[in-house]
């Protein structure tokens, strides 16, 4: 019997139910849980008896408006979600008496209340048309924790009032850097490491690689996810993806006899769901030896990615295989002593927001104010960029006033609309002096101002820590400008010299 393992979090495992439908020896039964919480990700297990039949079948289930679902392992069938059915053909079912289809459903952050699962399965046997009906089974959304109870709707209502009432789903900021070095190992053998950044995003994640022909794929660092390498695709797979913003996976492409060398093609994308939605960025390349990073030299190249001043890398359909770098390095305690910092490669955004998602939720707790090194005195008036300045009068008191030379802040949120500060930091429990600038038609809110990067990146993680914020970055500044993380670093080296 084929098995399929999926951990699920403890936000769901209040219960699971399983139903079970036979006519004829041919047996489905279906595993879900009993309860899931709003925002987060369930798995569908469907276990298929087929005994004699083998020709042409089909399975729906219908969802409520609120949910999708993408599929994980479906068995060989021709799965589709659309008009809120799940749709699985098979033309030929699977050689085996039984084996098991596999689907995730990501639950609209904005919904609560009950629904019910069912389903049909069709069949040809002996020439008949059968058919097979899926108890219905119970499942209970539990509203999220972290989203404001104004924007939270019964499953019931929520298609009628989701397009007039509730705002739409916003596409989250992510992007994939993938850099290829040799292993050492064996001739040819190379290590492909990718950095994935998902923000706060905590539900079904995919990243796949079109492996060349001749190659073999075996996982280095799966981060809990589940790696398969077959017809060429090497594949790996999150139910729920990773706490942390960003993370490292890797994988050895491995030469199946002897090879010579030369360029061939890696093409690769990373999808999850936010909001209902699925997004598709992607895998960009980019020169900098991620296998040989520490924890701070990432962060920092996240930092500059993120902040959407680095230079745009090859596409997808561009990529070939690069030739060597040299390993550096990017701790940015140490940028006094390095002479030159590379650049840095922009993953493409065609379908990814330029700026942060704004929407973080809150409840009440206080953070103690931080201790921000004020890099030069501010003028007593607003910055004169245009990019920095705002229609409104009222919003002076706000304004993002410019310093003298070079220094960075954190960026805690960018919104198409503006909201109220005081109001709407104060419930995502930031004390800390908030401030607004306008940049290319978006909103955008830093705090703090620090001589170091390194001073800039801790209080970030302890903005992190201590308040409800899910995701910030460090920027920089020269004059009241912003400019890439790595060239102010390197323009601060360069007066140090």
């Amino acid at each position: 019997m084929f098995r399929y393992k999926i951990i699920l979090p403890v936000a769901f495992l209040f219960l699971s139910v399983t139903s079970i439908s036979q006519t004829g020896g041919v047996s489905v039964k279906m595993d879900v849980p009993g309860s899931v919480t709003a925002g987060t990700s369930f798995a569908v297990k469907l276990f298929f008896s087929k005994g004699s039949i083998q020709s042409f079948s089909r399975l729906f289930q219908d969802l409520p408006a609120g949910l999708q679902a993408v599929s994980v392992n479906p068995a060989n069938a021709d799965f589709s979600f659309q008009d809120k059915r799940v749709r699985m053909i098979w033309f030929r079912l699977p050689e085996t008496d039984t084996f098991s289809v596999v689907y995730s459903v990501q639950v609209d952050y904005r919904l609560k209340g009950k629904f019910t699962m069912g389903g049909t399965f069709s069949y040809v046997d002996n020439g008949d048309r059968k058919s097979i009906q899926l108890p219905e089974k119970e499942i209970n959304i539990l509203p999220s924790p972290s989203t404001d109870a104004r924007l939270i709707v019964d499953i019931k209502d929520f298609e009628k009032k989701v397009s007039s009432v509730l705002p739409a789903a916003s596409a989250p900021e992510v992007f994939c850097l993938r850099n290829v070095t040799p292993s050492g190992n064996l001739p040819g053998e190379e290590i492909v490491t990718l950095l994935v950044y998902k923000g706060n995003l905590t539900s079904f994640g995919k990243l796949e690689e079109t492996i060349p022909a001749g190659y073999t794929a075996v996982a280095v660092e799966r981060k809990d996810g589940l790696f398969t390498f077959r017809d060429g695709m090497a594949r790996f797979l999150w139910m729920n993806l990773p706490a942390d913003p960003w993370f490292i996976i890797s994988y050895r492409l491995i030469p199946q006899s002897e090879t010579k060398g030369g360029g061939y093609l890696l093409k690769g994308a990373f999808s999850c769901t936010s909001q209902n939605r699925t997004f598709t960025v992607p895998v960009s390349v980019t020169a900098q030896p991620l296998a040989k990073l520490d924890k701070t030299a990432l962060s920092t190249l996240v930092d500059a990615v993120a902040s959407g001043k680095g230079e745009i890398p090859l596409l997808a359909s561009e990529e070939t295989k690069p030739a060597a770098q040299p390993a550096s390095r990017l701790p940015a305690s140490d940028a006094a002593k390095e002479e030159k910092k590379p650049s840095v490669q922009q993953p493409p955004k065609a379908t990814v927001s330029s700026a942060r998602s704004e929407e973080k939720k809150s409840t009440q707790e206080s953070i103690p104010n931080a201790k921000i090194p004020v890099v030069a005195e501010k003028t007593n008036k607003p910055a004169v960029v245009s990019e920095h300045t705002l229609p409104e009068a009222a919003d002076e008191k706000y304004v993002l006033l410019p310093e003298k030379g070079v220094y960075f802040r954190v960026q805690i949120a960018a919104t198409r609309n503006k909201v109220n500060i005081p109001q709407h930091f104060r419930r995502m429990k930031i004390t800390d002096e908030v401030r607004l600038e306008k940049s290319e038609g978006w909103y955008k809110y830093t705090i703090g101002s620090f001589v170091t990067y390194e001073d800039a990146r801790k209080y970030k993680e302890e903005l992190i820590r201590k308040t409800l914020l899910k995701d910030a970055f460090v920027i920089a500044y020269y004059n009241g400008k912003r400019i890439p993380v790595q060239e102010a670093l390197s323009m601060i080296h360069s007066s140090m010299r």
